[in-house]
């Protein structure tokens, strides 16, 4: 194998192909970074958004109202993926559809991306934790493990496709190289022959066009 990366053939094939993956990545890359972007601003805001409304039902009508609204958000809300946990200031449960505070959750206000069950296994669920008035926590999320799925088989197409172009560049590597020392083997036969004295050599030039068939047209 490496007495063929020795080859120049082989060497600007595999070039090439670098080149190749190199672009597609950037390519995929960034389309990737502007689509996960735009979900997760979407995201985001409908989390922010619910967030606000349990706020103000907290402030305005008390703990009743706050539980109130997320026990309808969790019961009237069309989006299963919808996370919703609102505790006491010692995080024990008061409304949602979680069952217990999640280890990963700090004790500050901030976005979090945190493996919970769902169906028996770990999904990626994007969560915004708020510290309410009078001590009270509020989780509000939205399951992601969608885009994560979609991240693994992008992942794994674009490995897919780097071995497919690395295999069909050294392919077509070797059959350049192939092609090519045939014909300078060909020449330098003639060549040594003229050299030696045989002067009734000569190479024949039909009109191809090729590159290798008109400079044989001088020898």
């Amino acid at each position: 194998m490496f007495r063929y990366l020795q080859s120049t053939s082989v060497r600007i094939a595999l070039g090439y192909a670098a080149l190749f993956i190199l672009s597609a990545l950037a390519l995929v890359g960034f389309l990737w970074w502007q689509t996960t972007g735009y979900l997760d601003r979407e995201i985001d805001a409908v989390i922010v958004a619910d967030t606000r409304a349990v706020g103000d039902r907290l402030r305005d009508f008390g703990l009743a109202g706050a539980k109130e609204t997320i026990d309808d958000r969790v019961r009237q809300t069309a989006d299963e993926h919808a996370v919703y946990l609102l505790t006491d200031p010692m995080r024990n449960p008061v409304a949602g559809n979680l069952e217990a505070w999640p280890p990963e959750v700090g004790t500050n206000s901030a976005w979090y991306e945190v493996p919970l069950l769902r169906d028996g296994a770990p999904h990626a669920t994007r969560i915004l934790h708020v510290v309410l008035p009078s001590g009270f926590h509020l989780l509000v999320g939205r399951d992601v493990q969608d885009r994560v799925i979609l991240r693994g088989l992008i992942v794994d197409s674009l490995g897919w496709a780097a071995l497919a172009a690395l295999i069909f560049a050294v392919a077509g590597g070797l059959l350049v190289r192939h092609t090519v020392l045939g014909r300078v083997a060909s020449i330098n036969q003639t060549a040594n022959a003229i050299v030696r004295g045989d002067l009734s050599r000569r190479m024949a030039a039909p009109l191809t066009g090729d590159e290798f068939e008109i400079g044989r047209a001088h020898v």
